[in-house]
């Protein structure tokens, strides 16, 4: 395969990935009345941005390297490139009104325009939220919790209930809490039975 072969290839690959990516936002475009048409605007963008076209001029310069590997990383950031490079012409055109939509957008196409705009870096990435603690790891906090700060009465009580203690011995076996802290020389079977 010649480069301009491999290099429509791998616009080709980028559209694609474009298209499947924001398909539902657009599904809901009036102007351009076709993605062909969309994609010769986009390609008008990024021919006149001479940054973006210096991008692809320098990636296009390596993507049929001899080595294998070196050839697949350059041809991969080609596409990633492009993708990037559509989804900011994209955002150019609708900030010129030369893209707008049939309907309002669907909750589904808001988020996929929002994906959009992250990809071409005009949004921040959305923040990734901490996963929850399971009620086990709640557990083992309030136990390290208790053991350091409630007195030796008081911690003996809790040890009645069995789930409390089996997590107990557990974490004293692991070596996470340890009887120098409050309980002394605290032997874990004597309580609970």
């Amino acid at each position: 395969m010649n480069k301009q072969d491999l290099q429509a290839s791998l616009t080709k690959k980028a559209m694609s990935q474009f298209e499947s990516k924001f398909r539902n936002v657009l599904a809901l475009l009036r102007e351009p009345s076709s993605v062909a048409d969309l994609w010769k605007r986009l390609g008008a963008v990024i021919e006149l941005d001479p940054e973006m076209t210096g991008v692809l001029e320098s990636r296009s310069g390596i993507i049929d390297q001899p080595n294998a590997y070196a050839r697949g990383v350059a041809q991969d950031d080609f596409v990633k490139d492009l993708f990037v490079m559509a989804c900011r012409a994209f955002h150019t055109l609708q900030l010129r009104g030369v893209v707008s939509f049939v309907i309002r957008l669907t909750s589904e196409a808001e988020r996929e325009l929002e994906d959009l705009e992250i990809a071409a870096g005009i949004v921040p990435p959305r923040p990734t939220l901490p996963l929850a603690k399971t009620v086990a790891e709640i557990l083992d906090d309030r136990i390290k919790e208790d053991w350091v700060h409630l007195s030796t009465d008081k911690f003996k009580k809790k040890l009645y209930d069995p789930a409390y203690k089996a997590a107990f011995d557990r974490l004293m076996v692991s070596g996470e809490i340890h009887s120098g802290n409050s309980l002394g020389n605290y032997n874990a079977d004597q309580v609970g039975h």
